[in-house]
């Protein structure tokens, strides 16, 4: 399973985490690797960059969202492709070469405001212009919970070293990239039970607010086989 990816169960639920905190909605995933007039067709967005051209979908992401982005090659480029990366919010994403151009996801954050941000490009000595993508406003909705106070605001000493190393294993996933794609098509659902809590929804323990939820809770019993999602 890529290390990317973190998916386990605990206390009889199935979660799925990623490192940026986004739901890979992609409908359009299995057209990351065709022509540009594919592309076109499957409702990406155009963009003239100069002496290239650029595909995304979809048109307005929201937080949380994934973007799709293609590069068309501009005439006159090595057929030897070298990889390129794409900055969006001081962050590095892969674009991978494939036929004419190149292909790659952009992870638009939960924490990510709506408005206009710039997606650079950088790793050909030709300049490529930046696009400008508009993040749309989305309500993923609240969910208040009235809990123990040990559980809101954990003080046991045992809890704690716990806390403290599952955030040092998940810190090391997601340090990790990979110099390619780890997907070529959609992503299937692991399970098809019930959601238990959905992607994005921002808690509230006891009144006091919590970090939208970067995963998906599916209800499962503690011992059940949960394929990869990829």
């Amino acid at each position: 399973m890529p290390m990317n990816k973190r998916i386990f169960l605990r206390r009889g639920r199935f979660f799925r985490k990623t490192g940026a905190r986004f739901l890979l909605v992609v409908a359009g995933l299995t057209c990351l690797f065709s022509a540009a007039p594919s592309l076109a067709r499957a409702g990406f967005t155009e963009v003239e960059l100069g002496c290239f051209k650029a595909f995304y979908l979809p048109a307005q992401p929201r937080p949380g969202q994934a973007l799709i982005v293609a590069l068309q090659a501009a005439p006159g480029i090595d057929p030897e492709l070298p990889a390129l990366k794409m900055i969006f919010c001081d962050r590095d994403f892969m674009l991978e070469p494939v036929s004419g151009g190149w292909r790659g996801v952009v992870a638009i954050g939960l924490e990510v405001r709506p408005g206009s941000y710039r997606l650079g490009f950088k790793g050909l000595m030709t300049e490529i212009p930046a696009l400008s993508i508009i993040v749309a406003a989305h309500d993923y909705g609240e969910q208040h919970l009235t809990v123990a106070g040990e559980m809101a605001t954990p003080t046991l000493p045992e809890t704690l070293e716990r806390i403290q190393r599952d955030r040092e294993k998940l810190s090391c996933v997601y340090a990790g990239s990979f110099p390619e794609l780890a997907f070529a098509r959609g992503l299937e659902t692991p399970l098809t039970t019930a959601i238990t809590s959905p992607f994005g929804r921002r808690r509230f323990l006891n009144g006091a607010p919590r970090n939208p939820h970067g995963g998906v809770d599916f209800q499962a019993p503690v011992g059940v086989a949960v394929p990869a999602a990829g």
